[in-house]
This record gives C-alpha cells, structure tokens and sequence, in this order.
C-alpha cells in the first residue's frame, strides 16, 4: 500500500511510525507541516521512507498560510496518487489533508490536540468537528482522547485505542540494568519539559508525596524548554544530578535522553513551598 504520513515535524513517535509502516512493506511519503524547532529526536528517518520537500515544513504552521499549504498539499497528493492519508494532530495536519479532498483518511490524535489545543476557542473547536465528522477512521493512545473524538463527531464505530506506552514484554524491572542505589519506591517519567504535559505538577504531587515518606524516589528522563527552570530547581533544592553533560544540564533545550534527576530531599520544606 502507498500512503502519506502526515506529521508536525519529526519525533520520537514519528520514527516509530514510520518505521513499523516501512517495515510492513508499505510505501511511505513522509510530509511534514513545521519541521523541528530543536532536535527532539537523533535517529535518521528509516531507511524506506520518502521524504517529500512541498511548501510546508520550513516554519511554525500560521492559519494565513493555510491556503497555500492546502493548494500544495492537493498537488502532492495528485502526485504521489496514494491509497491512504495518515495524517494528525487534527486541527493542522489532519484539517490539511481533509481539505484538500481526498479520502480515505486516518486521523491520529496526539494526545494534545483533543486535550488542550481543542480549546483554545471556537475557531480551534469548529476545526476540531469539521476535521473529525469527515475522517475516515481514528485512532489515538487512550479511551479519554478517543472519547473527547467521539463528541467533536467522529464515527464511534470508526474508531481504535492501540496501546502507545512501555512494552511490558520487553521491559520487566527484573531485567533492568543500572538501577540506583537508593531502596525504595522509583517513579520514572520521560515526559518532555514542557508546560502541556505538567510535569511540574508531577514535582508538586510528589513533593507531597515525599514529605510523608523517605522512600521515594524521582526520576526525570526528559527535555524541553522547561530545562532551565527544573536545571535551578535541582541545585537550588540540591538535588542529585547523574549524567555525563552535567556541565551542560543548565540549557534550557539540552538533549535529555541522558539526564537523570534523582531527589535526595535534603530540602523537602523548599521545594513544598516553592511549588505552594
């Protein structure tokens, strides 16, 4: 089958895509609306894969470039004649490759776009049904996103939640390598440090959390434009810092697939306060 993968920019879950797509034997054309604005993900795109240069793909997506990208995305598609559009987050991409007429088209919620972006105002709601009751099928990660799908109009019946988190199968803590030396109970979280995904209300809740017990224990495996400010969290709450960039943890967009934050809590009562 030949399809267009329809994507924001290139990430982690993007790879993943695209490669279990090439690797079925599909034909992938790989389109991009924004491109990246930091490197959020360092492995090549699979070997396979075609990426396509169009109009989009260079800059921020802006609603006055919206005809233009339309009129260029109906050219790609006449082009590369696919059989199917995967295409999301629904109010940019997935609205995209609805205009431009062609079907059928799978819908992918990213999680956020059904959770936050939807309510930005009516424009982004209006978007959010118009894109979703003309969708061909739908598929997101969690039954609170293919839900929220469901009210904005998409066919209940033309819907899938397919599990998008740790492979229990591959990973089993009886097998994991390199753990800590501190005893106790581990929270593990690789969420990117960005104000969407709160994991400063993760660092509220388990402030709390460890103010009760001296047993717990924190690990951040993340990135993002929050680094800065979780960078002078850490020292100013004295925090362990294990990683091999230590010197360069205090950028705000360093690359954190090799940053660890484990708590220590020597100053359990600043941190309270700090995020009261």
């Amino acid at each position: 089958m030949k399809l267009i993968y329809f994507s924001l920019g290139y990430s982690t879950h993007d790879y993943r895509f695209l490669k279990a797509i090439s690797d079925g034997g599909h034909e992938v054309f790989f389109v991009q609306l924004e491109g990246n604005q930091r490197q959020v993900e360092s492995r090549l795109v699979p070997e396979n894969v075609n990426q396509v240069i169009w109009k989009g793909g260079r800059e921020p997506f802006k609603w006055s470039n919206l005809a233009k990208l339309v009129r260029d995305f109906r050219r790609l598609v006449k082009e590369i004649q696919p059989d199917l559009i995967h295409a999301g987050p629904i109010q940019t991409c997935a609205f995209i490759a609805i205009l431009s007429g062609f079907r059928p088209i799978l819908t992918m919620s990213w999680g956020f776009d059904l959770m936050d972006d939807v309510h930005k105002n009516k424009w982004w709601e209006w978007v959010t049904g118009y894109t979703l009751k003309r969708s061909t099928f739908f598929i997101s990660d969690a039954m609170v996103t293919r839900d929220m799908a469901v009210k904005y109009g998409m066919n209940p019946e033309k819907t899938i939640v397919f599990p998008w988190g740790v492979d229990l199968d591959h990973f089993r803590m009886k097998n994991a390598e390199g753990k800590t030396e501190q005893e106790g109970f581990v929270l593990f979280c690789n969420r990117s440090w960005e104000t969407r995904y709160g994991v400063d209300v993760l660092a509220r809740a388990f402030v709390k959390v460890a103010q009760e017990r001296e047993d717990v224990r924190l690990i951040l495996l993340g990135g993002g434009s929050q680094g800065g400010a979780f960078a002078e969290f850490c020292r100013a709450a004295e925090w362990k810092i294990l990683s091999p960039l230590a010197g360069r943890f205090h950028k705000p967009t360093c690359r954190a697939g090799i940053i660890w934050l484990i708590c220590t809590f020597r100053l359990r009562m600043w941190m309270a306060r700090l995020f009261r």
